[in-house]
């Protein structure tokens, strides 16, 4: 019978060879070292804390190789991207520790949230997937997602396939009017088109018309959200910003319109009249994909 590794070894592996692919030699060196450690540890708890604490100064804060690739899991492709060589240390450690007392996983993604700096708390967030029954750890996705710490809410929100497959409708609702709030990309949230909902496109619209009546600009990536159930009135606007003197609303809108053809089999009909009207090269190019 073939040996079936667990999903944390599996993920502890991909994670060490891309650090592998990013570190320097010294670095790689003082990861295996900490991970021996960690093994013949009589003291797993404080040991713990202190190498994750050190991972920073170790590894260093360079962003891993722009070709490492994504970690499959149940949320979809885990991006690693914009993960740090020392957020990658912090959490090859946390799932070693996994490993080494499996009956108390929870305890350690806890007791590393709770007790790390912000960075660590970050590591833990980017990771959520990665680690044992994800679907239990739901409390510190929410905490994160109520920080009034931007960096520790976009870690959540962004790049995130958690919120996708363990939120339901109002919290990942909330998710996005947070992100719209504080000017946080929208685009970037993992699933928002299959997690588009009537409520969702709803209040975007509300928001929508309170910044318009104040004077206000709109978020460019706003259209994400209210054209996949947009009403009446929401499809009038979408139609106006398609005509914006703003490439970047115009190129929004025709993102929107087409991610939500399932929905709106009538966008196809707009989309295609701009086609006729768009001067602009790359946005052509952006039209066609979707009237192909």
């Amino acid at each position: 019978m073939e040996y079936q590794t667990s999903p944390a070894s599996r993920h502890k592996a991909q994670l060490l060879q891309a650090l592998r692919a990013s570190a320097s030699e010294p670095a790689i060196t003082w990861m295996d070292a900490s991970l021996k450690k960690l093994r013949q540890s009589q003291d797993l708890e404080n040991d713990f804390l202190t190498l994750s604490a050190m991972a920073r100064r170790k590894l260093g804060e360079k962003l891993l190789a722009a070709d490492t690739e994504a970690i499959e899991t149940a949320g979809g492709p885990l991006n690693l991207t914009h993960w740090t060589s020392g957020d990658t240390g912090r959490i090859i450690l946390l799932l070693e520790l996994c490993e080494l007392r499996h009956t108390e996983a929870q305890k350690w993604v806890e007791l590393l949230f709770r007790h790390g700096d912000e960075a660590e708390r970050i590591a833990v967030v980017h990771a959520l997937l990665l680690l044992p029954q994800p679907g239990v750890l739901k409390q510190i996705a929410l905490e994160a997602g109520r920080s009034n710490s931007l960096i520790l809410f976009s870690a959540i929100a962004q790049k995130n396939p958690y919120i996708s497959i363990h939120y339901d409708n109002h919290e990942f609702n909330q998710v996005v009017i947070k992100s719209l709030f504080n000017g946080i990309s929208i685009d970037l949230i993992t699933g928002l088109t299959q997690r588009a909902n009537p409520e969702l496109s709803n209040i975007c619209e509300e928001y929508a018309d309170e910044r318009l009546a104040a004077g206000r600009t709109l978020p460019y990536d706003i259209w994400l959200a209210i054209a996949p159930y947009a009403s009446t009135e929401g499809q009038k606007k979408i139609e106006k910003y398609l005509a914006d003197e703003d490439p970047k609303h115009r190129f929004f809108t025709i993102i929107a319109l087409g991610g939500s053809l399932s929905h709106h089999p009538e966008y196809g009909e707009i989309l295609e009249q701009r086609l006729h009207k768009e001067s602009d090269a790359q946005l052509l190019a952006v039209l066609h994909k979707y009237i192909a």
